[in-house]
């Protein structure tokens, strides 16, 4: 995925897909992140195991802003 960190593994690109909540009173997202080189992946989470907290969060956030660039939210219609 262009514009997100690359896997802290080998370096190489990672997907990042947004996964629905499975409970209904889940408020916090999930994430499955998978490497295309390498094939590490984080089934159901936020960072890779050897990644700190902060690392992970940053990959969330390039990948929403990456969404937002390449989906950008609809404007209402006018009447």
């Amino acid at each position: 995925m262009q514009n997100v960190s690359p896997c802290p593994y080998c370096g190489g690109e990672v997907e990042v897909v947004k996964l629905i909540p499975v409970l209904h009173d889940r408020t916090d997202d999930v994430y499955r992140i998978e490497c295309k080189r390498c094939r590490r992946l984080v089934a159901r989470g936020l960072k890779f195991e050897i990644e700190s907290k902060e690392q992970g969060q940053k990959r969330i956030e390039e990948y929403k802003a990456e969404i937002n660039r390449l989906f950008p939210p609809m404007r209402p219609r006018k009447e």
